[in-house]
């Protein structure tokens, strides 16, 4: 049961944390700096079509708090 705990305790420190500090960092990034959104429909063709992405620069509005509307 001590192996477990041991193994466990590394396992966390070494493989997950580091994933979710990487995750919590780039939503948050996403969702106050920049963003990406698939174009639906042909309406602005020819310079854009369908399937396009488009990044969007969150900061040219204005900075905000992540995760908040």
């Amino acid at each position: 049961m001590v192996k477990f705990r041991i193994k466990a305790r590394h396992w966390w420190r070494n493989e997950i944390r580091p994933l979710l500090i990487l995750a919590v960092a780039m939503f948050s990034a996403r969702s106050s700096l920049a963003d990406w959104n698939i174009v639906p429909s042909g309406s602005m063709k020819p310079t854009t079509l369908e399937g396009d992405r488009v990044l969007v620069n969150k900061l040219a509005y204005d900075l905000k708090v992540p995760f908040t509307t």
